[in-house]
């Protein structure tokens, strides 16, 4: 008898406690109902503890959904709380699929689309306004909340790229060549009424909805080519421009180059690589290789010249800067370099010509030194007086070339060209 009156009280403490827990939900279902956010989290509090079934479950994650979605329209802690409130309705999904039953899954679902759609409203508002770190993160949270939702991803690496955070931009990056994404198919798209701005959806019967439930119009279909190469060549890009030059590295620089055949600019990434680590022999075998697959590039020759310049190879420095007026005869900021080129070997014999003696041997070599050293001002200035004929306002060269008006003993002319310097 004592067994059984045990067996019976806690049998009605079982069903009191559901009551309470009850009573609980439809207390927070009321509350979040007339917008008494504050009531509907007390009350769901209470209620979490006391959850005996996944009918309640279920229950009580779709109210608690609609408490964080409020939450976020009310504009406290947006992102966080939208966040919050999509993880709750997966996991009333979760539940409902386990039970079979599906009583507030419907709700969910078009509570679940508005809610990502403000989202990408506020990632791509962060990306159109320039905030480029924040809307990587919002791209990346949507991309977690449905990993089957890779675009989110992709779009996560773009924002992170613009905004030169390499770091920030690397992750992402990896992960879309991990998982294999290509971007490639077709993107159903239509435009938010919302934003005014075209979306993308995963699929057809996504996009359909948005525009059935009225939050989307205007649907169409556009295909896709693959972003793998893009993404591959952003990954060795960075990874080069760690200056790190390793096994790993050269695969990552491998596979780029395979996947981007035609562009030039990941060869040139890694002749500065190259360069920077002191392997002269493969930095030319580079340069070399990039003039065969593009002799006539002005741009592509044109920064080969810097490059060299950079390294302090003036010889191919030259050469490249005047392949680039060969081929481009007004390329803006070809004359200028080869000015500055030429100022650079004139200081180096203006150095040579102070460490010399006075012995005749010395005053010899400091004759020779005066008679190359002005032959190559006189270089510089033929290249500034260039420069100034496209750009007569080029303050930078007007200065330069003042400099060496002086050096060649020109004063008149030094003097006539300051003053029409305008300082800032």
């Amino acid at each position: 008898m004592k067994t059984k009156f045990v067996i019976m009280a806690s049998a009605l403490l079982f069903s009191a406690g559901s009551f309470a827990q009850k009573d609980q939900l439809k207390a927070a279902e009321k509350a979040i109902k007339n917008g008494d956010v504050a009531g509907a989290q007390n009350n769901l509090s209470q209620a979490e503890t006391l959850l005996a079934n996944d009918d309640d479950r279920a229950q009580f994650y779709f109210i608690k959904g609609n408490v964080h979605a409020e939450l976020a329209k009310r504009g406290v802690e947006a992102s966080k709380n939208y966040a919050e409130a999509l993880k709750n309705y997966q996991l009333l999904n979760d539940t409902e699929k386990k039970t079979g039953k599906s009583k507030y899954g419907k709700q969910a679902e078009a509570a679940q689309l508005v809610i990502s759609n403000a989202m990408k409203n506020d990632a791509y508002k962060d990306y159109t306004a320039g905030n480029y770190k924040e809307s990587a993160r919002k791209y990346y949270q949507l991309y977690q909340l449905d990993k089957k939702q890779t675009d989110y991803l992709f779009n996560a690496s773009s924002a992170a790229l613009n905004s030169k955070d390499n770091d920030l931009a690397l992750p992402y990056l990896m992960e879309l060549k991990q998982i294999n994404y290509t971007g490639e198919g077709t993107t159903y798209i239509a435009v938010s009424k919302l934003s005014g701005q075209e979306e993308g959806f995963i699929n057809k019967e996504s996009r359909d909805n948005a525009v059935k439930i009225g939050t989307h119009e205007k649907p169409s279909d556009e295909k896709n080519a693959s972003k793998r190469p893009g993404i591959l060549r952003s990954i060795a890009i960075i990874q080069m421009r760690k200056e790190v030059l390793n096994d790993d590295v050269k695969a990552v620089i491998a596979e780029a180059e395979a996947a981007n055949p035609t562009d030039s600019s990941i060869m040139m990434e890694e002749a500065v690589l190259y360069y920077k680590n002191n392997d002269q022999e493969t930095y030319k075998k580079i340069i070399t290789k990039i003039l065969e697959k593009d002799p006539n590039n002005a741009d592509l020759i044109f920064n080969l010249g810097v490059i060299s310049y950079n390294g302090k190879d003036y010889a191919n420095a030259e050469k490249f800067y005047k392949k680039a007026l060969e081929i481009k005869p007004d390329y803006k900021g070809a004359d200028f370099n080869l000015a500055a080129l030429k100022l650079e070997v004139s200081q180096q014999q203006l150095d040579q010509m102070n460490k010399l003696g006075n012995s005749a041997a010395d005053n010899k070599k400091y004759d020779e030194l005066k008679k190359q050293r002005e032959a190559v001002l006189g270089e510089a200035a033929f290249y500034l007086e260039k420069t100034l004929k496209v750009n007569p306002n080029d303050n930078d060269a007007k200065r330069s070339l003042v400099s060496v008006y002086n050096a060649l003993d020109l004063l008149d002319k030094a003097k006539a060209l300051k003053a029409t310097i305008k300082e800032e």
